[in-house]
């Protein structure tokens, strides 16, 4: 081994460039000692890739005198394609005083394509962080990405501050008390070429904090958001906020919202493929939805009620058994339909009846550990007795998840087995039910004349609960 060749350090300087690449820059510079060979190519890497996380506080700003000295100011002329800083460190104020310096430098000098930083941009003495204005009407941008898991940015837009991204696709940003101005301001005909927009927003509470989210993109396709607030348990958590999207060529939408802001969508997509709606905790136990909250939720779900595949939370479907006010709404090119609902629902036929094209059914059975009321309409026999004509026409696949025997599943089942005329296939998931149980459930279901005689019954049994 002693005598072996040295084969990688043979390897031309744009491969071991690439390898380096795929290293966070600390371990790309440590390779400088290596050899002669070794000992700038770490310079000629493109990624600038820094973790600063764990560093004790010595360390970490002697690692931020580096980056300034020798990394973001270096005079080399190469571009740098991707720039990521994560420091969800307790001594992360020490990059307040260099940070728009370096973000100055990367989008002036070294054209970054790509910029993630993860990292609580906020001036907890001052206020808002103000960002230079470069950041904002960058034409090098293709990926820009600001907070992290941990971490959420407190950034001040002037009213002057044009904001402009004619090249970004992808952008991330969780926000902490976003002011009216910036909501507006920021995602409104700013990203003519943007694809994927993610908004994560921890909003202000109280009177006078409305926030409106104006999104206007044109060639927006994946558009994701996430909005909580600090509320008491008995408060409204301040004034109603809004979103307005204008996406055209909008195919998946996530919507995670425990206030349940309202929604409003203007040039809808016709080509909207997905959809993820989860209003959040703003129902307690015994509640019921308000007029007002009654009408935001119709609003939400008429504005995407042709895409082709619908998933919804249980706090959503109970809270759509609260409302009222649907009135003629139907899903004309649903398939596809992922429920999580209680034992008692009275939403899962209602709503079957709005679907006539359906395919695919999933139902998960959500053990909420609380005691509800039964809802008198939730038997079988579906209320008024009428079949949903997608169990006469085209549903084919029907799967049932953390299926635990209840009476009012069982005959759920039953009903799905004797009406539907065209499946093909009914999955059932069982949880913490043992071999003799889920045996004694096959010999009865295969008791049951299904309406259609393709029908294959597959049980999965599940480990039991700890």
């Amino acid at each position: 081994m002693g005598n072996s060749e040295d084969q990688i350090s043979d390897l031309p300087d744009p491969i071991l460039v690439h390898i380096l690449s795929f290293l966070d820059t600390e371990y790309a510079v440590r390779t400088s000692v290596l050899s002669r060979r070794w000992k700038h190519l770490w310079a000629s890497v493109p990624d600038l890739i820094f973790h600063l996380n764990h560093l004790p506080e010595g360390r970490l700003c002697r690692f931020i005198l580096f980056i300034n000295q020798r990394v973001v100011l270096r005079p080399s002329p190469l571009p740098v394609d991707k720039f990521v800083l994560s420091c969800r460190n307790p001594h992360w104020e020490y990059l307040l005083p260099r940070f728009n310096t370096w973000l100055i430098q990367l989008l002036s000098f070294h054209h970054v394509r790509h910029l993630h930083i993860d990292t609580p941009l906020q001036d907890r003495r001052r206020g808002p962080l103000s960002l230079p204005p470069t950041l904002f009407t960058s034409e090098t941008l293709v990926h820009l990405k600001l907070g992290g898991s941990l971490c959420r940015v407190d950034i001040y837009l002037p009213p002057s501050q044009e904001v402009r991204f004619p090249n970004l696709k992808t952008f991330s940003i969780r926000l902490h008390k976003p002011s009216d101005q910036l909501a507006r301001k920021l995602f409104s005909n700013t990203c003519p070429s943007l694809q994927s927009l993610r908004i994560d927003a921890f909003l202000a509470r109280g009177s006078g904090r409305k926030v409106n989210f104006d999104i206007c993109a044109p060639q927006l396709r994946k558009l994701e958001i996430i909005l909580c607030r600090a509320v008491k348990r008995n408060g409204s958590g301040g004034d109603q906020s809004t979103v307005v999207i204008e996406a055209p060529l909008l195919q998946y939408l996530s919507i995670s919202d425990k206030l349940l802001a309202r929604y409003s969508f203007k040039n809808s997509s016709s080509e909207l493929l997905r959809t993820y709606i989860d209003n959040g905790e703003r129902l307690q136990a015994t509640a019921t939805l308000s007029h007002d909250r009654n009408d935001l939720l119709s609003e939400l779900v008429r504005g995407i009620c042709n895409v082709k595949c619908l998933e919804l939370s249980y706090r959503t479907t109970r809270a759509l058994q609260c409302a009222s006010n649907y009135g003629p709404l139907v899903f004309p090119n649903l398939t596809r339909l992922e429920l999580q609902i209680k034992v008692h629902c009275s939403l899962l036929l209602d709503l079957l009846r709005r679907t006539p094209l359906l395919q695919f059914l999933s139902i998960s059975i959500q053990d909420t550990g609380f005691r509800e009321e039964r809802d008198d309409d939730c038997s079988a026999a579906g209320g008024d007795g009428e079949v949903p004509g997608c169990l006469v026409s085209s549903l084919e696949i029907i799967q049932v998840d953390k299926f635990m025997g209840h009476k009012e599943i069982v005959d759920l089942v039953i009903y799905f087995l004797e009406n539907s005329l065209v499946l093909n296939k009914l999955i059932l998931y069982c949880q913490d039910l043992d071999s003799s149980q889920v045996e004694k459930l096959q010999t009865q279901l295969h008791l049951v004349t299904p309406g259609s005689k393709t029908c294959r019954i597959d049980f999965f049994r599940l480990q039991l609960a700890l």
